[in-house]
């Protein structure tokens, strides 16, 4: 039976031999992986499913670190794949999973809300409405029967924000969910003129 540092001398021997050849290895790989790739996918996935800890850990580290690389690859695949990426979409909406987490985010938000200052009237949410002239804050365009104003909270509610005329302007569904919770100065209607809504 092998000793425990037995296996440390030949790990090291290992590492050694690596480094010492490490360009014509990396080469030697290259051009097996240009030959088999599906191997080389097959062990990858094999991998993968044995270090799942390992990978999530990797994934999160990777994307918190490079937000803007993971945004475009995103808007990629979309542009490549629009009609997949809807019936995607449109199938997680109707799962049993994609039920449990919206019906989720909504008992936390509710919880938030009622934690939260609420004094927004309707009159106020009107005068909102008619100094945007009643259009969306962001991109502009009209609000229609079909493209109806959102409430959004420029400080959000999971950040501390209230349901105030001073923390609320006029979205459009799509714009709503791509601020989701930053708080931009960018994303702010012009005509809120609060200084403590910026700090």
């Amino acid at each position: 039976m092998t000793s425990i540092e037995d296996k440390e001398r030949n790990a090291q021997l290992r590492r050694n031999r690596y480094y010492a050849n490490r360009e014509a290895i990396l080469e030697k790989r290259r051009q097996d992986r240009a030959n088999d790739p599906e191997r080389f996918r097959e062990y990858g996935r094999n991998w993968a499913a044995k270090h799942k800890d390992l990978v999530k850990e990797r994934d999160k580290k990777y994307r918190e670190e490079h937000p803007d690389k993971i945004r475009v690859r995103i808007q990629r695949w979309t542009e490549k794949n629009p009609v997949k990426d809807k019936e995607r979409v449109k199938r997680y909406y109707h799962s049993p999973k994609g039920q449990a987490a919206f019906a989720r985010l909504g008992h936390i938000r509710r919880a938030r809300e009622s934690e939260s200052v609420a004094t927004l009237t309707g009159d106020e949410w009107v005068d909102i409405l008619s100094c945007q002239n009643n259009r969306c804050a962001i991109c502009n365009k009209k609000f229609t029967e079909k493209r109806r104003p959102t409430k959004d909270h420029i400080i959000p509610l999971s950040k501390g924000g209230n349901l105030t005329r001073e923390n609320v302007q006029a979205l459009c569904k799509s714009c709503n969910c791509k601020k989701s919770t930053k708080i931009d100065p960018n994303l702010i209607q012009s005509w809120i003129s609060y200084p403590t809504i910026m700090q």
